[in-house]
């Protein structure tokens, strides 16, 4: 009887010994199930050629100091989205390199700036290659007050003269048929007063020039708002685009 008690016992505790094992075994198939899920794995986010993406400008962009070749720097200014995913946070910065620079378009009269930008740059540290190009913001209409017969010509300091010397200087050189008036010769003070004002003219549009082609004058402010066009597909990773929104920011 003994005996018979004593393997009771045996086979109880072996079996409460092997309870805990099973359930902890249990408690992990959930954890090892979940890690298959599709769902829960990272994918690529494809943002298609052609998307337009707002940009404001970080870095001034200088009419004398800044160069082609030069790098750029610009921010996201709103967030941009593929389908229902996020692709790009805002304030994601944007490298890029100066292609061109012209500090006035003929057409226009306004200065012009062409970007080629190559880096995408995540708050949390994440970077990605990129293809873009960026375009005007606004709109420059030409100034179209002035009559269409205003032409070049009309503005040259050589038409001054020339109405000067039909009108002005024959009214001063016309004597009276019956008077005699002493003194100088009217015209050798007229023609000496014109010329040195043209001189002093000339002089001041010469300085004027040099200035203008030696100063540094300040093109693009930063904070100037425009956007950049992707010319190639953008794919990004949808975990480290996840990580970056869900950065503190920097700002």
């Amino acid at each position: 009887m003994q005996m018979r008690l004593i393997a009771i016992l045996l086979m109880f505790s072996l079996f409460s010994a092997q309870v805990p094992v099973a359930a902890s075994q249990t408690a992990q198939s959930p954890a090892a199930v979940g890690q298959g899920v599709p769902g829960s794995k990272a994918h690529s986010i494809v943002v298609p050629v052609g998307t337009a993406i707002p940009l404001t400008l970080v870095n001034q962009i200088k009419s004398k100091s800044t160069k082609v070749g030069d790098s750029v720097r610009a921010v996201v200014a709103f967030p941009v989205t593929s389908g229902v995913e996020l692709a790009i946070p805002a304030g994601t910065y944007v490298d890029g390199m100066v292609t061109g620079l012209k500090t006035r378009v003929p057409q226009t009269g306004q200065p012009d700036v062409q970007i080629h930008f190559t880096r995408l740059l995540y708050a949390n540290g994440y970077s990605v290659d990129l293809d873009a190009k960026n375009t005007m913001a606004m709109t420059i209409v030409p100034e179209s007050n002035a009559p269409a017969e205003y032409t070049a010509t009309d503005r040259t300091p050589g038409r001054v003269p020339a109405m000067g010397s039909s009108g002005f200087m024959a009214a001063q050189t016309t004597q009276p048929p019956t008077v005699s008036m002493p003194g100088p010769n009217p015209v050798e003070i007229v023609v000496p007063v014109v010329g040195g004002f043209f001189a002093l003219l000339a002089g001041m549009l010469v300085a004027g020039h040099h200035r203008a082609a030696n100063t540094d004058y300040l093109l693009f402010d930063a904070g100037w708002q425009f956007q950049m066009i992707l010319q190639s597909p953008l794919t990004v990773d949808s975990a480290q685009v996840a990580a970056a929104a869900s950065a503190p920011s920097t700002k």
